[in-house]
């Protein structure tokens, strides 16, 4: 596990950390649901994905490669493909089920089937703050 403290500017910080493995991303998910300043209960969801193989018989395929979730104090980043055995723990699962947080990110709902597809991970509530959400705020 990797952790830095990165400044936002305006006198803010966020916690940053690299988790790999079950204990570490297990932590990690407690200092989310510990984290009294998140009244709200609101997580930002992002993934990043890599374009990998492709050859004269094969198309290039689009993998997930990074999942990060932030509640404005900390932010987890698991990097997909070196999770330690390949398997992400259930304490993960568990709290993208919770009911009572919710999950927020541009473009959540395509990240969310590919994260369902690739990792076999749901999630209970998830909100899109993208441009189609945009009109409903004016």
């Amino acid at each position: 596990m990797s952790t830095s403290t990165v400044e936002t500017g305006y006198g803010g910080r966020i916690r940053v950390t690299v988790a790999r493995n079950d204990r570490d991303i297990t932590s990690e998910v407690r200092t989310f649901l510990c984290n009294k300043e998140n009244a709200n209960k609101i997580i930002g969801l992002d993934t990043e994905r890599s374009v990998v193989g492709g050859d004269s018989e094969y198309p290039p395929e689009s993998k997930l490669v990074i999942l990060e979730l932030s509640d404005g104090q900390n932010c987890l980043i698991i990097p997909l493909p070196y999770v330690q055995g390949n398997k992400l723990p259930v304490s993960l699962t568990n709290f993208l089920n919770l009911p009572d947080f919710t999950f927020t990110g541009v473009g959540i709902n395509k990240a969310l089937k590919m994260l369902k597809s690739e990792c076999g991970l749901t999630c209970k509530n998830a909100v899109d703050i993208g441009p189609s959400s945009w009109a409903s705020l004016s």
